[in-house]
Parts: C-alpha cells; structure tokens; sequence
C-alpha cells in the first residue's frame, strides 16, 4: 500500500486552505461578531471612496478622477475586479488611440 506524502512544494495550498477552514469555523461560531467586523470594513470602505470623489473633485483631474475613482473603488470593494477596471480602463484607451 503507497502512502501519501505531503509536499513542501504545496505548502501555499496547504496553508491556505487551513486559513479557509479555521476562518470559516470561526465565522460558524460567532456569526454575529463576523457580520459586525464585515459590517465595520464596508463601511469603513464606503466612506474612503466618498472622502476620494471628494478629493477628486476638489484637485480637478479631468477625465483622469473618472479613472482613478473606478479603480480606488474597485480596489477597495473587490480587490480582484481591480484587474477587470485596468482591463477594461486600458481597451477604452486602446481604442480611443485607434
């Protein structure tokens, strides 16, 4: 019978997933403090994007604030959809230089 051996080579993975499972199993113990934290973060990221719009409004960056405020927002909301808004931000310009 072959056993299985753990790799080093996968210890992010591995690391990772026992991060998910002990978040997840705090998360299960105490719902309510996790929604109170998530509700502290939103609304602590809700309002550095409103200080932002009014810091872009105030410097008058033209058509530049438009960009770099869908970006901050996308950042701070969904670190992931950052990398959409650069995509998508970037085939704008590439068409606009056609």
């Amino acid at each position: 019978m072959k056993t299985m051996k753990l790799s080093g080579r996968y210890f992010y993975i591995y690391a990772f997933t026992a991060f998910i499972f002990g978040f997840a199993f705090m998360v299960g113990l105490n719902t309510s403090a996790a929604t109170r934290g998530m509700k502290a973060l939103s609304e602590d990221a809700s309002e550095l994007v409103e200080m932002t719009n009014r810091a872009a409004r105030a410097a008058d960056f033209g058509d530049v604030s438009e960009v770099i405020l869908t970006l901050h927002a996308a950042s701070l909301f969904m670190p992931s959809a950052l990398f959409a808004s650069v995509r998508k931000e970037l085939r704008k310009v590439s068409r606009g230089m056609r």
